[in-house]
């Protein structure tokens, strides 16, 4: 089915529907489309609605007249949920997709508020899902927080493994165990470019 964005074409799936399971958004990656996710949707549209929009550029939509950035794709995805009329519980984002939701649920005026975040990665074949229990007013960034040992399990990781630790003081931790230290400094010195850049 079509409709029509801001003078664009879209093209979208929309099967199923609401019957108190919700609602799941779908969202390609970058030089994909709708069909990525037929299993998805045939598995699904029995038990809840499911949506899914060829973004602008892709698939059977029409191509943006000027390059986009992410920005401009959260934009649409808003606008595309306003005119199909959908406020998704569940939302799906394969690679790019992932990309366009983080900063859908991430503005401060957030244009999506699902209850849950699925987020797929096929560069190392990871899904991660997320329960979303806060939003922060302000974030440069989608940070996780949740249970060391939980975090551990869905990476596969050791007793002996952190994601993220945050200190005062410098740390004794054998060379080759972090991946990267940010020091006070650091964060000062990025935050003053990203405050200038929004400026």
């Amino acid at each position: 089915m079509f409709t029509d964005i801001d003078d664009l074409r879209i093209n979208y799936t929309d099967c199923g529907s609401d019957s108190g399971k919700g609602t799941v958004l779908l969202l390609h990656g970058w030089g994909s489309n709708i069909t990525l996710f037929k299993n998805i949707v045939d598995m699904l549209s029995p038990h809840m609605r499911v949506v899914a929009p060829d973004m602008p550029g892709f698939g059977e939509s029409d191509e943006p007249k000027e390059a986009w950035c992410v920005d401009d794709y959260v934009d649409f995805i808003g606008k595309f949920c306003e005119k199909t009329g959908i406020k998704p519980t569940v939302v799906l984002g394969h690679s790019f997709g992932g990309r366009v939701i983080i900063k859908s649920v991430t503005r401060e005026q957030p244009v999506l508020s699902p209850g849950k975040l699925i987020l797929t990665d096929s560069a190392t074949d990871m899904d991660y899902a997320f329960t979303i229990t806060d939003i922060a007013d302000y974030s440069a960034g989608l940070a996780v927080f949740m249970d060391i040992d939980s975090m551990r399990e869905l990476f596969g990781q050791e007793d002996d493994y952190y994601n993220m630790l945050l200190s005062d003081t410098a740390l004794d931790i054998d060379e080759g165990r972090l991946y990267s230290v940010t020091s006070r400094r650091d964060i000062e010195r990025s935050s003053s470019v990203f405050s200038e850049l929004m400026m």
